[in-house]
């Protein structure tokens, strides 16, 4: 097997990859995202993001949390950012 191409796209290690019953397109898995490629153009068609469980919940000033426990809720989506009425002090 001879490599023709390196679809570049994803952030991290892609698990698995598999082609369409036209051979046409490529779809690639990784922790992140599904990618969909074109397989003459070589070009990424789509990508698709599953939600992550705490996508956008703000966490500012939460306590009782140790560094490692708010790290893990950041990578599932959550976010530290000020509220907007706190920035108008």
């Amino acid at each position: 097997m001879v490599c023709d191409a390196v679809l570049q796209g994803h952030s991290g290690e892609v698990w698995g990859t598999c082609f369409s019953h036209d051979g046409q397109l490529l779809v690639s898995v990784s922790d992140e995202t599904i990618q969909l490629w074109d397989i003459q153009t070589k070009r990424c068609v789509g990508v698709f993001r599953s939600v992550r469980p705490y996508e956008r919940t703000n966490i500012i000033g939460v306590t009782g949390l140790t560094h490692a426990q708010i790290a893990n809720l950041k990578a599932l989506g959550a976010v530290e950012k000020p509220r907007e009425d706190e920035l108008a002090d």
